[in-house]
């Protein structure tokens, strides 16, 4: 969905006033309806917006707020919202199709909202339906009132899909009928049809993850189906159920949650001696409530076992509005712990695409890159320029005259367009400049004035550094000649800065290692020398 599309969803979600969720009328015997699911579709996500505003748990939550926005920026009091289903089908070229459904409790007339949701100009027909355009929204999306007290909106197919199809539906709609409406918020995925994509995303996603959780990448194979609840009465806790394919499928799903749950909850402890930067019997007493809080909790989301199912619900985690704040604050040192550690996971990928793109140049010219030089052999452009066409990035390198110095009048805007991989998340983002350089000085690293092979590494690719990740102070314009310098006197001098307690460097082998700032001076000149014929000891 672009961001127009998301910009129309959010304001269509303003009708649910909190929700960021979708429901539909439960079926008379109090299972979900099929109505609205076509075919083709592949999740829905459902929420009864006013049984939400109005539980007793929600007597702080900002009603008014909520009702005065749908108001006036939609047209429609949240309040007044009796249901809403939205139903996915399947990603398309210009993004996933869908389609929304709201229930009102009174009649409304459509080309009363408000502008920015309809335009009434926009009137056609189609198949004997009246369809509206959206404003600032593709041409595919449309609005429909289907009925004095019913509204949908979405991409023109689906919708189209949506209508035609009310309730035979597939395996979707098979689902929904199966599962019992529990009266605030719920969402449903079949996994078969996106079974491929799903396997690619996790696949994807657990390239740079940690040993302990690769078995994740056999959950898109193992479930079949994926069902969510919500309620504001359990404070804002829900449960989630994976349906396994069969029996076998469903054991060894509980195994790979458990071990994943197990790793999650050690990581953190881990974790909470290093959260706070004080000591003292406050600080202590704040790390002994991290533990204590860590284990409860994830003693309160152990999965259980039904029959195919997994259930893992949070229900028990009783969290009301007042002390949710309270929460999140105290675990706030946690997630800013996990942000740096995804951002560090993506600085080593960085270098990691770096080192293969190294490779393959090796492949091609049989050679390690250098920096790129005149006739004279004096350096013209960096050796991350020469990298350029391993990196998908051939249009960029094309543009660039490598018989001109990098701040020539035509290289230099070139400059302004570093490709992402040259920059660490972690770091202050400075146009232009990046931290990933190479060492420099006598029998150093690849970088020399005669070409070398992997071959001329005497010590070993996988004892010897590549790149380095220098400190935000020393990074260079990505498109220089120039890296960072070991000095004798200052042997880790202008690295580190970006994560705490150390920095990333890539190996001649492609790999990527963290030094920490406390490492030996003499094992650190080690690793940088490629022919030095040193013991290199494990670091």
């Amino acid at each position: 969905m672009n961001r127009a599309a998301f910009s129309i969803f959010s304001q269509f979600c303003l009708l649910c006033g909190l929700a960021s969720i979708a429901v539909a009328q439960p079926g008379s015997d109090g299972r979900m309806s099929k109505e609205f699911i076509p075919g083709e579709a592949i999740a829905m996500i459902q929420i009864h917006p006013r049984a939400i505003l109005q539980d007793p748990a929600m007597r702080l939550a900002p009603i008014e707020v909520a009702s005065a926005a749908g108001i006036n920026y939609v047209g429609i009091d949240p309040i007044d919202v009796q249901s809403v289903r939205l139903v996915f089908g399947m990603p398309g070229p210009g993004g996933p199709e869908f389609g929304v459904v709201a229930t009102l409790d009174k009649p409304i007339e459509i080309e009363s909202l408000n502008p920015n949701v309809i335009d009434p100009e926009s009137k056609r027909e189609v198949d004997g339906k009246t369809f509206y355009a959206i404003p600032n929204s593709p041409p595919n999306a449309v609005l429909h009132q289907i009925s004095p007290t019913q509204l949908i909106f979405g991409t023109e197919y689906f919708v189209t899909q949506m209508l035609a199809d009310r309730i035979t539906g597939g395996p979707l709609a098979h689902l929904a009928s199966q599962t019992v409406d529990n009266g605030q918020a719920q969402a449903l995925i079949v996994v078969e049809p996106i079974r491929p994509i799903l396997s690619g995303f996790v696949n994807q996603a657990l390239l740079q993850a940690p040993e302990e959780l690769q078995d994740l990448s056999r959950l898109p194979e193992l479930l079949d189906s994926i069902e969510l609840r919500y309620a504001a009465k359990t404070g804002f806790a829900g449960d989630m159920t994976l349906n396994a394919s069969d029996d076998v499928s469903a054991e060894e799903m509980e195994l790979v949650i458990e071990r994943t749950r197990l790793y999650g909850r050690d990581t953190l402890l881990q974790s909470i001696p290093h959260l706070l930067n004080e000591e003292g019997p406050v600080a202590d007493s704040m790390r002994a409530y991290g533990v204590r809080l860590t284990n409860t909790l994830f003693d309160m989301i152990r999965p259980k076992a039904k029959g195919r199912s997994i259930v893992i619900n949070t229900s028990d985690i009783q969290v009301d509005v007042a002390s949710a704040g309270m929460l999140v604050g105290l675990l706030l040192p946690a997630v800013q712990a996990a942000r740096e550690a995804a951002r560090r996971m993506s600085c080593s990928n960085n270098l990691k695409q770096l080192a293969l793109a190294v490779h393959n140049y090796h492949s091609v010219y049989k050679k390690l890159p250098s920096n790129i030089v005149d006739k004279r052999g004096k350096p013209l452009l960096s050796w991350r320029v020469a990298l350029l066409p391993y990196l998908e990035q051939n249009e960029l390198y094309s543009q660039f005259r490598l018989d001109e110095p990098w701040n020539s009048a035509h290289n230099l805007p070139l400059a302004e367009r570093m490709p992402a991989l040259f920059a660490c998340p972690s770091g202050p983002q400075l146009p232009g400049k990046t931290a990933y350089q190479v060492p420099l000085g006598e029998n150093l690293s690849m970088l020399s004035d005669t070409p070398l092979l992997f071959r001329d590494i005497i010590d070993g690719t996988s004892n010897t550094v590549m790149m380095v990740e220098t400190s935000p102070e020393l990074a260079v314009d990505w498109t220089a000649p120039e890296d960072w310098t070991y000095d004798a006197n200052d042997p880790l001098g202008g690295l580190g800065g970006h994560h705490p307690g150390g920095f990333h460097v890539s190996m001649l082998d492609g790999s990527v290692r963290f030094v920490t700032l406390e490492i030996d001076p003499e094992l650190w000149y080690k690793l940088l020398t490629r022919n030095g014929r040193e013991v290199v000891e494990p670091f």
